[in-house]
């Protein structure tokens, strides 16, 4: 499976998602960190659950499709629950940017394209639509949250 990510605009953090079966966009409420994701025209809403909290879901109305859960707020792991499946995304590494996604059906990794882009690729064992959008969605609020903590710091 691959999926290819590309800003919506030069300083824009919404993504248009294109994969071979599916395509969409993940995008970001400015003021929160929340947003929705859109996949063939099907609309999710991306939730926080308390400006403290560590916990978000995917929703279409009246129904939790995803969970995702960081428990310490110094780590990039994130627990994603989907029904009664379990999965885990992590940092491939220490100090790269790249994410990955241990799911019951293998593995996909996250990764900018390059060190100087917000375009980004997802590669490995296929997986479904929501729950990598989902997952991207999550490493995008990663990448927004270190970008904005390194201007804060300037």
């Amino acid at each position: 499976m691959q999926v290819l990510c590309q800003p919506q605009g030069i300083c824009s953090w919404n993504y248009e998602l294109r994969a071979e079966r599916w395509q969409g966009t993940a995008e970001f409420n400015w003021l929160r960190e929340e947003g929705e994701l859109v996949i063939d025209g099907k609309r999710y809403d991306i939730c926080k659950h308390g400006m403290m909290s560590g916990r978000w879901t995917l929703e279409t109305p009246g129904m939790v499709l995803c969970e995702a859960i960081k428990e310490n707020a110094f780590s990039r792991t994130v627990q994603i629950k989907t029904g009664e499946t379990q999965s885990t995304l992590h940092a491939a590494s220490m100090f790269g940017r790249s994410m990955v996604l241990e799911h019951p059906a293998g593995h996909l990794t996250l990764s900018p394209v390059h060190a100087f882009t917000r375009r980004a690729i997802i590669e490995g064992d296929e997986a479904g639509a929501e729950l990598v959008g989902f997952t991207f969605w999550l490493t995008a609020l990663t990448w927004r949250r270190a970008a904005q903590n390194s201007n804060s710091a300037t």
